[in-house]
């Protein structure tokens, strides 16, 4: 039959201790084993100081305080360097304003002048036109209108004017002459209304 295995003993050491691994030795703590299966043992709570939480706090804020210096500082630089950009184009810009306001003012000085000779040509050449054609004169505040209606009348009137009867001859003596109108009224008023169909026609 097989003998029986026996434990093996252990050997003391020269300080008298034995040598065994899993055995305690005096004064000195066990390290706890490492838990099964990978889990971490749970951590401990920590605890602040109220010294501590306002040191924290007064951290915060001034980092806060900071970002904030440094933001302002960032936007008023970029203030400024807008403006210097702003007054820059000012000053580029403003020789040439002056020098179209300059055009611009002669330009309206030499509009006036040509509109005052024109509206002094068309008196001119309306002055003897009847009253029914110079109804539709827009008036000296309107040059341009005012040209218009003169190039679209002028033939209109020269053409009227073409065809009004030639004047009468003189009378010889002893021809019958008819008697004059009895009332000046009623003459000018045949005359006007022959005009008119005059106008009428030359349309």
């Amino acid at each position: 039959m097989p003998e029986p295995e026996t434990a093996p003993v252990p050997n003391p050491t020269p300080d008298g201790a034995v040598n065994n691994p899993g055995a305690p030795v005096a004064g000195v703590q066990p390290t706890p084993a490492a838990p099964q299966g990978g889990q971490q043992p749970p951590a401990s709570p920590v605890s602040w100081t109220p010294e501590q939480m306002q040191a924290i706090e007064n951290m915060v804020k001034a980092r806060l305080d900071r970002d904030r210096q440094e933001r302002d500082e960032r936007m008023r630089a970029d203030a400024a360097k807008k403006a210097g950009e702003f007054e820059k184009l000012y000053t580029e810009l403003e020789p040439k304003h002056k020098a179209l306001e300059t055009e611009v003012a002669g330009l309206r000085k030499e509009r006036d002048t040509f509109a005052q000779f024109v509206g002094q040509v068309v008196d001119t050449e309306t002055k003897e036109w009847p009253e029914m054609a110079k109804l539709a004169d827009p008036g000296p505040d309107d040059p341009a209108g005012r040209v218009q209606w003169y190039l679209t009348y002028r033939p209109v009137v020269t053409k009227a004017e073409e065809k009004k009867p030639d004047a009468p001859a003189p009378a010889t003596p002893g021809a019958f002459a008819p008697p004059p109108a009895s009332d000046g009224k009623a003459g000018a008023a045949d005359a006007q209304q022959q005009q008119a169909s005059l106008y009428r026609r030359a349309w």
